[in-house]
């Protein structure tokens, strides 16, 4: 994941050199492939190359062409082929930056939307002075800018905003969504600095700032094949593709393999690719699969290491707790909150185990789950069938569903009518599940950002299933933007389940087909059965972390009082503490796992503001400064 940057001004002020040199300062060590910047009179671009796959190497940006349109480009175009027959350009090796910059000249804003791939990038359209921001379809780079006093800072890590003494405010809406563990949207945790959305692009000319998506989760028709063996080939044939995209020439690859159906298939995949290609065991990818031995609901060992036994490679063994036992922030400053001291120990503890390996890769199997029918849940093809109108074929596959838990058919009918009327509305908190230790003047802050789940192009006739995939798939970019928190070091994430190619099939697929009465993801499973080990893909869900986050807290019991009742004085203005105490005890006492959420986020919001308290100047600023270790 190579790093963008860059400065413009909207009233023709200069752009210094030094001012590039400065921001590049703060993210160089996560680039070590060499850092370029470009200025022209208003707008400075900086690239700090960090290169991952083969075609990496041929950029040189940032780009400028014969317009003096200026580009920067983080990621990898999969459809490159293709946008080059499109735009007539018929040298071999051209970079993905220079088919960028093209596709714009030819079909202006409307070029986003074709390109397909893991990608961020920043654009300045010289004729008509307007810088654009923009994002792949799943926001699998991050990006984030400010606008202020007619300049503009925008850059793909937060440490590109504290380079230099002004203060930063902390955000009351985000840590108002923060809190109350609802989505943060295109929030951060400092005033005025925006995340650019997934699947979108910000344009900015003069003051003025607008978002538009160039794709969308809502998807307007249904796939019809024959049969479920073309479903099954066509799933197989995408999956393929994604991991065949994901594991080209290039670094070295290390993938996540948690026993889990999502990553192992992925790892079963580029086996299967890579043993079709000659490959020799050796060259098989390389694993990481993390464990935690203190808790008995979360014992993935036995599946993971059915998959190394299936493909005849053991990969790397971590433990993982999930919370540091001291409770203590951790020694460095971590921009996000989430992270405590045991971040930072896994952090070191997986570079001490692949020092021998210079991996830049790391492949998560985030997405499947949401996308592949991992909840078993009738109710969106039954929605279907009602709005329909198909009343006997409801019945038929009601009661279908209804033998497999024993649930009554009336009952069925009224959970399946709730369904469709939560989708057609328009979703709102539910305040009263709000905890009562956030104050009022944050409540408020909160109410004024409930527009997460609004998805602006879904008409009446829109199915319901439709519109609850595409509010599940919004929720899942939710998990993207910090994952996982990293300090020491950081790699390119990639998510073959997060394809557009791949996406687009999915959503697409009818529910009876994804998954089945007493059978989920039911498509996975048979398109799957000849790569994958039988023990993990007709296993049980996953379990869960409780026991051993529960033990934690309790054992930091007087850690955690003492923790609130140092609060800072901002802190205190958001919430109460002594509330907070009081509910945050009684819950970790009584086992309550409904509040374990709120818990967790409220500890972690204590100890990440903690840890910065000596770049407060004042009550409610934020000083920036240098961020490294």
């Amino acid at each position: 994941m190579s790093i963008i940057f860059g400065v413009g001004t909207t009233d023709e002020q200069s752009v210094m050199e030094d001012q590039l040199r400065d921001l590049a300062q703060t993210t160089s060590r996560y680039a070590p492939d060499g850092t370029f910047i470009r200025v022209t009179v208003n707008v400075g671009m900086g690239f700090q190359a960090f290169h991952t796959h083969e075609r990496s190497r041929l950029e040189a940006q940032p780009l400028v062409d014969d317009r003096s349109n200026m580009l920067c480009f983080d990621g990898r175009l999969d459809n490159h082929a293709e946008l080059q027959n499109a735009l007539d350009l018929a040298r071999h090796n051209v970079a993905d930056s220079e088919i960028v910059l093209a596709a714009f000249v030819r079909w202006g804003e409307g070029c986003f939307a074709r390109f397909i791939g893991d990608w961020a990038l920043a654009l300045w359209s010289n004729a008509d002075r307007v810088f654009y921001l923009a994002r792949d379809h799943a926001g699998t780079r991050t990006l984030y800018y400010e606008v202020a006093k007619n300049c503009i800072l925008w850059g793909t890590y937060l440490e590109t905003f504290f380079v230099n003494t002004k203060r930063r405010n902390l955000d009351d809406e985000y840590v108002a969504c923060y809190l109350a563990c609802q989505p943060i949207r295109d929030l951060t945790p400092y005033q005025g600095i925006r995340a650019v959305p997934a699947a979108h692009y910000v344009r900015i000319q003069g003051g003025k700032i607008t978002s538009q998506p160039h794709w969308s989760w809502m998807v307007k028709d249904r796939l019809h094949y024959q049969t479920d063996a073309l479903y099954e080939e066509q799933f197989f044939s995408l999956l393929k593709q994604s991991v065949e995209r994901r594991t080209g020439p290039g670094a070295p690859i290390l993938a996540q393999l948690s026993g889990g159906m999502d990553s192992s298939s992925i790892v079963c995949m580029s086996d299967h690719i890579r043993k079709l290609q000659g490959a020799e065991r050796a060259d098989l990818l390389d694993t990481v699969s993390y464990y935690d031995d203190s808790e008995p609901n979360w014992n993935e060992k036995p599946f993971f290491e059915a998959v190394e036994r299936y493909r005849g490679k053991k990969g790397l063994h971590l433990p993982l707790p999930l919370l540091s036992e001291q409770i203590v922030c951790a020694p460095v400053r971590y921009l996000w909150p989430g992270a405590d001291n045991a971040t930072l120990d896994n952090e070191r503890r997986l570079i001490e185990s692949t020092a021998s390996t210079d991996y830049r890769v790391v492949l998560s199997g985030i997405g499947g789950d949401e996308l592949l029918g991992g909840v078993p849940t009738a109710l969106p093809e039954l929605g279907d069938l009602l709005v329909a109108g198909r009343l006997f074929s409801y019945l038929k596959r009601a009661i279908d569903w209804c033998l497999v838990d024993r649930t009554p058919l009336l009952h069925m009918t009224g959970q399946t009518l709730w369904f469709i009327s939560q989708q057609y509305r328009q979703p709102r908190i539910e305040m009263q599940s709000i905890p009562s230790w956030i104050r009022s003047p944050l409540l408020k802050r909160l109410e004024q950002v409930n527009q997460w789940a609004r998805v602006s192009d879904s008409q009446p006739w829109t199915i319901p299933s439709h519109i609850a995939n595409a509010r599940a798939g919004l929720a899942l970019l939710e998990t993207l933007p910090q994952r996982p928190q990293r300090h020491l070091r950081r790699y390119e994430i990639r998510y073959p389940y997060l394809d557009r190619d791949l996406d687009d099939f999915l959503l697409r697929v009818p529910r009876d087909r994804l998954l089945h009465p007493g059978r989920r993801r039911a498509l996975m499973r048979s398109a799957l059965q000849k790569i994958v080990p039988h023990e993990v893909l007709e296993r049980r869900r996953k379990g869960t972390r409780s026991r051993s986050v529960l033990l934690t807290l309790q054992h930091g019991e007087q850690e955690i009082r003492q923790l609130f009742r140092t609060s800072s004085q901002q802190i205190q203005e958001l919430v109460d503490s002594h509330l907070l105490e009081e509910d945050v005890i009684a819950a970790i006492r009584r086992s309550d796992q409904v509040k374990m959420p709120f818990i967790i986020r409220a500890i972690h919001l204590h100890l990440w503001y903690g840890a910065h308290s000596s770049l407060m100047t004042e009550p409610g600023g934020w000083a920036q400064g240098s961020v490294a270790s």
